[in-house]
């Protein structure tokens, strides 16, 4: 859609939740996690350990400053944002909840229902037929499928080790001792857990757009 969407006030003020909550909040780990990159790159010549705290402080300060500037704006534009936006911060929130989780999936999981959520709701305000929409909600299944299996499967290669692929990392993900679980068992644990994880983030985007396009109205 090219212009902004008829909110009605429940959406309105669920939409500036979201948005000032998050819009902060990346801040804060982009700052954290470049200067715990700078640390690890250059610890050895000196670079403070504290910067981590300052750099969080700072990117949520700029982050709460944004967000006072322009949450009107960011609001009534939330369904016109380009896509390109968006997806970006699909890949950005993805990276930062399989890191909040430990390297499992289950809030990538969510996060692909709230991206088809909006999806739908974007799908509805922008008066798509009923194929069309159709054809947005499918591409959206397999984009955060896509992610989904892209990061966890890049977690379980990162942290498998000592040859042992499957058993080791199985092992460690149960929190049992290593060699509890053989190196078959184990490969096929991690097959099985990836293309649930997969599937799941495919069909949670689906039934999220579905559910948000088919109320057929605004929130109220």
């Amino acid at each position: 859609m090219k212009g902004p969407a008829p909110l009605s006030r429940l959406e309105y003020i669920i939409i500036g939740i979201v948005v000032g909550v998050s819009v902060p909040a990346a801040c804060t780990f982009i700052g954290w996690g470049s200067a715990v990159s700078l640390y690890i790159l250059f610890s050895s010549s000196g670079f403070p350990e504290d910067a981590n705290t300052v750099a969080a402080v700072a990117g949520a300060s700029v982050g709460m400053l944004m967000t006072a500037i322009h949450l009107r704006t960011w609001i009534v534009w939330f369904y016109a944002t380009a896509w390109w936006w968006i997806i970006s911060s699909f890949v950005f929130w993805s990276a930062v909840v399989m890191t909040v989780f430990g390297g499992m999936p289950f809030g990538n999981i969510v996060l692909a229902m709230l991206a088809g959520v909006y999806a739908g709701r974007r799908s509805f305000f922008a008066g798509l037929d009923r194929v069309a929409y159709v054809r947005r909600a499918r591409r959206v299944g397999y984009l955060a499928g896509s992610i989904t299996g892209i990061m966890y499967g890049a977690v379980v290669l990162a942290t498998a080790t000592d040859g042992k692929f499957g058993s080791g990392t199985i092992a460690r993900a149960l929190g049992l001792e290593h060699g509890t679980v053989s190196t078959r068992t184990g490969l096929l644990m991690l097959l099985g857990g990836w293309c649930a994880a997969v599937y799941a983030s495919y069909w949670c985007a689906r039934i999220g757009a579905a559910y948000a396009y088919g109320c057929g109205k605004e929130l109220s």
